[in-house]
């Protein structure tokens, strides 16, 4: 009875043995077919996102290159407009690679980099063309703009199994504009005397007995007979003849109104002329002697002379420069710049009694643009009385006036310039010996500056970025 009891208990303990086992077997299988794709779907989702991620570096440094410009992006930029090219990028892993590091999985990729017509109906457009080219409808139609393509396709290093990721990027041009300052020295040649006997920056007036005439210097210094002829008034605002009596030697012209009156014009009276062009008055020469005092002044009686040169005067605190109430005797040719705020001049005597062209006053005052403003209702050169002037005046910032029974030989530029004949007198007699003379003759330098905005042009709008 024992011994039967015991071979029972042992052959139960095996046979549950095996069964345990068996069933461990299944189950243990069970597992392993369950755990092994969930470790290859780990393993992919680790290559994918190792492959997304180095598309997108990758992308961004070459769209970053691109918008950069200069040399170091030079490989990035196709060699014609609507080319394309290809480069490798820097194996990730790699020092300096823009892919990044992955932890073991190294990655390759490839960067393609083409132009494309920009679609011109597209919302995303703005019209933005590329500066060399010209900004028209049509040449956009034509597809002349154009847009850049980047696509950045990456993939397992020595991997043939074609898993890749490729993510695109299309670029438009982008402009700015950046200010540029340009400084620009330009020398203006001023040849011959193009003026006749009155020219005037704005406005002509004349009343009571004025008169214009001409005669030429080189036949007789002192004339005793003139001609109506080439004694032209001319003004850039109107010309205006109220005067009771009296005459225009030449044409009364004006690119305003012109009109005459009772004066009688031996010419024409012409409205809505060509303007005058007055260049800058020129600066002293640095070889130009002062005068001293400033102001250049010689009383009644006296007589004073200046030997042929350069000389400028400035007017001294109430704005003075020069008074001539005596008798300024010329000698040889002189050039006289009057300078200063709002300087004056006064000629109630007698300016030199040879040849206009040997006496020349240039009016230069320090700020033209406020002479005018300052001198209030005053005119700044003033030949009245029984004065006499024999030269050119050439003052195209400045009022002249020329009044009472005066004697003026030569020729008048003047801002307005006014004329109030009395007497026997009151006449501008015209030199026709100026017309061959270089009396205006300088090289005037001026220096402008301008700053222009210019377009600088880049790669750097991105329009799309998408995973293809």
């Amino acid at each position: 009875m024992i011994t039967s009891t015991t071979r029972s208990q042992n052959g139960f303990s095996l046979v549950t043995a095996l069964c345990v086992g068996v069933i461990g077997t299944l189950i243990m299988s069970a597992m392993f077919s369950t755990l092994i794709p969930t470790l290859h779907g780990v393993t992919k989702t680790k290559t994918d996102s190792a492959l997304r991620e180095a598309a997108e570096s990758g992308l961004d440094y070459v769209t970053a290159q691109i918008a950069a410009g200069g040399s170091s992006a030079a490989a990035y930029n196709p060699p014609t407009a609507g080319g394309s090219i290809t480069v490798n990028l820097p194996q990730s892993g790699i020092s300096g690679s823009p892919l990044g590091d992955f932890g073991g999985v190294n990655v390759a990729a490839t960067a393609t980099i083409s132009d494309t017509p920009c679609p011109s109906n597209s919302y995303l457009y703005a019209f933005e063309l590329d500066p060399t080219q010209a900004a028209t409808s049509a040449q956009v139609a034509g597809g002349g703009n154009r847009w850049r393509v980047v696509s950045v396709t990456s993939q397992i290093a020595g991997s043939n199994t074609g898993h890749t990721r490729t993510l695109r990027a299309i670029l438009r041009p982008n402009y700015t504009s950046v200010p540029t300052t340009t400084t620009t020295t330009s020398t203006t040649s001023v040849t011959g005397w193009p003026f006749r006997a009155i020219a005037a920056s704005g406005n002509f007036t004349g009343s009571g007995g004025i008169t214009t005439n001409s005669y030429n210097s080189t036949v007789a210094v002192n004339p005793t007979t003139f001609q109506n002829q080439y004694a032209d008034v001319m003004a850039n605002g109107t010309a205006s003849c109220n005067a009771s009596s009296g005459s225009i030697g030449g044409d009364l012209a004006a690119a305003g109104d012109a009109s005459n009156g009772k004066t009688s014009v031996s010419g024409s009276v012409i409205d809505n002329a060509a303007p005058l062009t007055f260049p800058p008055v020129p600066s002293h020469p640095s070889t130009a002697k002062s005068i001293s005092p400033t102001e250049l002044y010689v009383k009644n009686g006296s007589t004073l002379t200046l030997a042929g040169g350069d000389y400028y005067v400035t007017a001294d605190s109430k704005g003075n420069a020069v008074n001539i109430l005596g008798s300024l005797a010329i000698s040889g040719t002189v050039r006289l710049w009057v300078e200063g705020t709002s300087p004056t001049v006064t000629i109630k005597g007698l300016a030199n009694s040879g040849n206009p062209a040997n006496f020349q006053l240039f009016y230069n005052p320090s700020n033209p643009s406020t002479t005018e403003a300052a001198k209030g209702s005053s005119a700044l050169i003033n030949i009245g009385g029984n004065g006499e002037f024999r030269g050119v005046i050439y003052a195209p910032n400045a009022d002249v006036d020329v009044s009472g029974s005066s004697n003026y030989y030569g020729s008048i530029v003047g801002n307005d310039v006014q004329m109030t004949g009395g007497g026997s007198g009151g006449a501008v007699h015209y030199d026709q010996a100026l017309m061959n003379t270089t009396i205006l003759q300088w090289n005037q330098t001026s220096t402008t500056t301008t700053t222009t905005n210019t377009p600088q042009f880049a790669w750097s709008k991105c329009v799309s970025w998408q995973e293809l």
